[in-house]
């Protein structure tokens, strides 16, 4: 989904983050935890892995998308 948080901030699928921060992250629920306690408009540093290869990159977190009641 382009309008989704983390396509708007650069990242495809596929990509794995391995730091938020400079802080390892364990897996999914972490790393949406740690996402969920840093204010909208914030900028991060990610360390990432696309296609095998290891990338740094600065992002600005994204306002939570409203929850679906379908």
């Amino acid at each position: 989904d382009d309008k989704a948080p983390a396509a708007a901030a650069g990242l495809l699928a596929g990509d794995i983050i391995q730091t938020l921060n400079d802080e390892p992250i364990n897996d999914m629920g972490h790393l949406m935890r740690m996402i969920g306690s840093i204010p909208a408009g914030t900028k991060v540093a990610l360390d990432i892995r696309r296609n095998k290869q290891p990338m740094k990159m600065q992002v600005i977190v994204g306002a939570k998308p409203p929850m679906n009641d379908d």
